[in-house]
């Protein structure tokens, strides 16, 4: 879904793939929160959670740097963190690695708070004191 969003620059998910005209697969503007609307049963439903992050961090980005930066960043984020993250508790980590900009993550980075912002609303990291 967060590829899907990234391409198309938009929140929701197979336009149009339904029965019923215009109707989305998914819409990863909805809010779903670890654990609590994680689902061994429904892994889409699941992939929303994470989906929902990048698409909440795409949209701080736009609004930091502008379009044209942010499409630059989270095709970062997105294309080489896929490489690196084997399970959705491990983006975030991985996100604060591949933003880092001196190799020391505990000094924070350039996007630490739309980063955490984005990933602890949906419980995927514990908020960060110095992102409120």
């Amino acid at each position: 879904d967060a590829l899907a969003n990234y391409m198309t620059d938009d929140s929701v998910v197979g336009v149009n793939f339904m029965p019923i005209a215009g109707t989305p697969v998914r819409n990863t503007d909805v809010v779903r929160v670890y654990p609590k609307d994680a689902s061994y049963f429904d892994p889409h439903s699941t992939g929303l959670i994470v989906g929902g992050a990048f698409w909440e961090l795409n949209t701080r980005l736009k609004e930091k740097h502008g379009n044209v930066k942010a499409k630059d960043l989270m095709g970062t984020y997105l294309f080489k963190g896929i490489y690196k993250y084997n399970k959705m508790t491990d983006v975030y980590k991985v996100l604060l690695a591949l933003d880092d900009d001196n190799a020391d993550i505990e000094d924070g980075t350039p996007n630490l708070c739309e980063i955490n912002k984005s990933f602890s609303k949906r419980g995927l990291a514990k908020v960060n004191p110095t992102c409120t």
